[in-house]
């Protein structure tokens, strides 16, 4: 089979074989444009099968998605009947209705019984198998048994939503409100380009930012006092944001103009320099980008349990990154334990094909980069984010997590 033939391949039915890993049964579906999707799971696996149907029938209405249960993942016999009356079926449906198109068995998922079970009946039967390469994103196609095809490889090339990614994780997602105050490009430039000279600087801002926000719960005006007259550094970054019109400085005392103010003077102006840079990644492949999403793991309400915040989240190349900002002190482990622990929970409930970012204005203890390398969260840090957008490219065009 050429590579034209796979482009003009007429999907009729796809079987699918259900597991913990959800990618590699639902990008070959949107790739191939099935009209019909048999999904085989175990009991162990039927909340996963739930989620596929689920987010099938929101992206797809068209589709028709039917659910088989399997008793035992490792009863060939029972399996092996078991997909042999679905194939049945699906010929009679495509005869009776007078349809065209193939039925093919996706055997990337399952456990091995349910693999070599499914691919005996379909090469005994005549029908085509593919999987997918997750290191890749390439579907395979085997040879039919008897034919003089080749194999070949077909790249997935229709992109994953991000919103259907975590959905099909079972991730509960809500986006936030109140949008952010907008700032000037002059102030990223000096902030990003002078790290080097602010770093001390931004640290004692976000303390004061922090101060304010403690001593001005249930006040009408959210504001607080330095213990000490503001060196020159400190004297500049609070005349850059009050030029932006988020605080005003009267001697000692530091009145922000609103909490969306002292938040965005707090980091956020950080997570919103980062948000832009990744915006500017879409002529590399990135899309869907998303920021502050609040997300709860395993279909929990947000504000019912341990949910997150992700500054910023994007796809790329049908891989989920998520970006973590941060301006505060790196240097004690006290600091950057909790975050990278965050990164992780996240990252262990949305499966292989994730991978977490930590960017930091200030450096990053050794202990923690090297966590973090062990546990596959990506680092950048200090003076590299004035190279933010070259360093998340590297990280792009790395090998997949998958691989």
């Amino acid at each position: 089979m050429s590579s034209d033939q796979t482009d003009d391949l007429n999907v009729h039915t796809q079987f699918c074989l259900v597991s913990g890993e959800q990618m590699p049964n639902l990008l070959p579906i949107f790739q191939l444009g099935a009209r019909r999707v048999v999904l085989f799971a175990t009991p162990q696996m039927s909340h996963q099968s739930e989620l596929l149907e689920k987010t099938l029938r929101q992206r797809l209405p068209a589709i028709e998605v039917v659910p088989v249960n399997l008793d035992d993942a490792y009863d060939f016999n029972a399996i092996s009947n078991t997909v042999l009356d679905e194939l049945a079926k699906a010929e009679t449906i495509i005869k009776t209705n007078n349809s065209n198109g193939e039925i093919v068995l996706n055997a990337t998922g399952g456990t091995k019984v349910m693999v070599l079970a499914a691919v005996s009946i379909f090469s005994a039967n005549g029908n085509r198998v593919f999987y997918l390469s997750e290191a890749t994103n390439e579907l395979i196609f085997l040879p039919i048994v008897g034919s003089n095809e080749a194999q070949i490889t077909k790249a997935v090339s229709k992109p994953i939503r991000l919103l259907d990614y975590l959905a099909v994780y079972d991730v509960t997602v809500e986006t936030q409100k109140e949008e952010s105050p907008a700032l000037s490009d002059g102030l990223f430039k000096e902030l990003i380009l002078r790290q080097q000279k602010y770093e001390r600087g931004i640290a004692s801002l976000n303390a004061l930012a922090q101060a304010a926000f403690i001593g001005s719960k249930g006040k009408k005006t959210i504001s607080t006092e330095m213990d000490t007259p503001p060196n020159s550094d400190l004297n500049k970054l609070l005349s850059y944001f009050e030029q932006e019109k988020l605080l005003k400085v009267d001697g000692k005392k530091i009145t922000f103009t609103s909490e969306q103010a002292r938040f965005a003077v707090n980091g956020g102006w950080f997570e919103d320099y980062t948000f832009k840079v990744v915006n500017s990644l879409r002529s590399h492949g990135v899309h869907d980008p998303e920021k502050n999403l609040r997300i709860a793991p395993q279909g929990q309400l947000i504000g019912k349990g341990a949910d997150y915040e992700i500054d910023s989240c994007f796809m790329h190349n049908h891989t989920i990154y998520l970006v973590e900002c941060k301006t505060c002190l790196m240097e004690d482990t006290k600091v950057t334990t909790p975050i990278l622990n965050k990164l992780s929970a996240i990252s262990q409930s949305l499966g292989k094909k994730v991978r977490s970012i930590l960017i930091s204005y200030q450096r990053v203890n050794p202990n923690a980069k090297a966590r973090a390398a062990n546990e596959n969260i990506a680092v950048i840090d200090g003076n590299s984010i004035c190279k933010l957008k070259i360093k998340l490219l590297d990280i792009l065009t790395e090998k997949s997590p998958a691989s």
